[in-house]
């Protein structure tokens, strides 16, 4: 192979490449121009927005548009209560300082009971006063008398991060059937 020969074909290979080079620069320079448009809300460029690269413009820093704030982080969901009747008591509904007490059984959602005091003493409450998990301060307004309940509770109504050991993993969503047998009304 003669040095001409390896000049042309080094031609070609640099030609090429440049070629390649000058295309990729081409789309990414369209693609910056299509992403200050769709972040500016506008189809069509500002005074303050050009469609030239960057390299031409004289005061590219003093009419660049401010950065876009990133978006605020979606807030945690809601967490709430899950409620399902199934027996609907009778007389008024059961409100915020009302003592009541119940028969009760807590599951894990894995069907492991923790807790019973069905067949035993009713365990009294007065509801929203915190004398109980938070879950059942929500789930037994407006039950009513002999009605029955199935609670399901998310860890940050019930236990949370802490748990209840032995009984009771961290971070455990309950489920109790609860059953009102006395309902007095709050002063």
């Amino acid at each position: 192979m003669t040095r001409r020969d390896l000049k042309d074909t080094y031609s070609k290979r640099t030609g090429r490449r440049s070629q390649v080079a000058l295309v990729a620069l081409a789309v990414g320079l369209a693609a910056v121009a299509l992403t200050g448009t769709a972040c500016s809300g506008s189809s069509t460029p500002s005074a303050s927005q050009s469609t030239a690269p960057a390299e031409t413009q004289s005061t590219a820093a003093s009419t660049a548009p401010a950065p876009t704030p990133a978006p605020a982080p979606a807030p945690a969901p809601v967490e709430k209560v899950t409620i399902k009747d199934v027996k609907i008591g009778k007389g008024p509904a059961a409100k915020a300082g009302d003592s009541v007490t119940v028969e009760y059984t807590g599951w894990l959602t894995n069907g492991a009971k923790f807790d019973s005091n069905v067949g035993g003493t009713p365990f009294p409450v007065t509801i929203g006063a915190g004398q109980v998990i938070e879950g059942w301060d929500q789930g037994l307004v407006g039950m009513k008398l002999g009605g029955t309940r199935i609670l399901t509770i998310p860890p940050s109504l019930g236990y949370g991060a802490q748990g209840s050991p032995p009984a009771i993993p961290p971070n455990s969503t309950l489920k109790f059937q609860v059953k009102i047998i006395s309902l007095t009304p709050g002063q």
